[in-house]
């Protein structure tokens, strides 16, 4: 649905400015947050705090922002299509890298987070 984009648009720019508060609005209270664990800040996450854990750990390793080139809407799932662009943490190396995430919604919002990136990609920008 249009108004589900929408409110995606919405959490993207709230990433944008670090507004984690008005990033939790639009989650559901059992909101859970999934990502590879072979990334330093992958895993499973739940509930409010996980998704502020996620970020925190997050950005422990890089400071980044996501650039979203589309949005494909398939009913209860948006999936945005796009990049991550940033530096490292510490290293200081610049990277770019594609990503997928997918939103899933249940009654208007958001329940399940699932961030893809390429991870090779990443990894090498990491010095892992």
């Amino acid at each position: 649905m249009q108004r589900d984009v929408e409110k995606i648009q919405e959490l993207y720019r709230g990433f944008d400015r670090r507004d984690v508060k008005s990033v939790l609005l639009l989650m559901a209270p059992e909101i859970e947050v999934f990502q590879s664990e072979e990334l330093p800040w992958g895993g499973r996450y739940q509930g409010h705090e996980g998704v502020r854990k996620f970020l925190s750990t997050l950005m422990e390793h890089v400071d980044s922002r996501v650039l979203i080139e589309r949005f494909i809407d398939s009913g209860e799932r948006v999936v945005a299509v796009g990049r991550t662009v940033g530096k490292t943490r510490k290293a200081q190396l610049e990277f770019d890298v594609p990503v997928v995430h997918v939103w899933t919604f249940s009654e208007g919002r958001i329940v399940r987070f699932e961030p893809y990136i390429e991870n090779d990609t990443m990894l090498a920008a990491l010095g892992m």
